[in-house]
């Protein structure tokens, strides 16, 4: 069994979740570490490109230190929804790509994208109609498992991590019902 991690890309505040082998649904907060990188987003090309190295740099570390206490892991990137194709938009697929080409160059390994609604629905079932009511769902399904997050990114990456367990045929969270 695979540990599995889970990836919230921002160039804000970029998270991730690793959810150990031994990592028990019945007990979601035992056996999964939590790591965040980011901080204060300068505009400048020179700033970003710094930025987007940090970043990446800190998943690197954080998915060696997985591969050393557990093996190769399963990784999951949230799938961003480029509706629109602004300057954003255009920083994030930048990140996204510099993350994945990273993890394959040092050690092959693939990245499974993953939509954010997909991966909410894994554990809310049918997901609360509406805009903007998903995130405040998730955040209070989270806060029911037992996790305090002073942001969404965590969150977020747990969500993903989650969901990437139920993909490759794992027990995961669920509070469908």
């Amino acid at each position: 069994m695979p540990a599995v991690i889970g990836l919230d890309l921002s160039l804000r505040a970029a998270a991730g979740c690793l959810l150990f082998p031994s990592w028990d649904p019945v007990k979601p907060t035992d056996r999964v570490r939590f790591d965040t990188w980011g901080g204060k987003c300068e505009n400048d090309l020179k700033a970003r490109a710094e930025r987007v190295d940090s970043i990446v740099t800190g998943i690197v570390e954080f998915v060696d230190g997985a591969m050393q206490w557990s093996g190769e892991p399963a990784i999951l990137i949230e799938d961003h929804a480029y509706e629109r194709f602004d300057q954003r938009g255009v920083m994030l697929a930048e990140l996204a790509g510099a993350v994945k080409n990273e993890l394959f160059r040092r050690w092959g390994l693939v990245v499974r994208p993953l939509a954010q609604s997909r991966a909410q629905s894994y554990l809310l079932g049918k997901l609360p109609p509406g805009k903007g009511t998903r995130g405040p769902a998730t955040q209070a399904a989270l806060s029911r498992l037992g996790f305090s997050f002073s942001a969404s990114d965590p969150g977020d990456a747990f969500v993903i991590a989650n969901a990437g367990r139920a993909e490759l045929g794992l027990p995961g969270v669920t509070l469908a019902g």
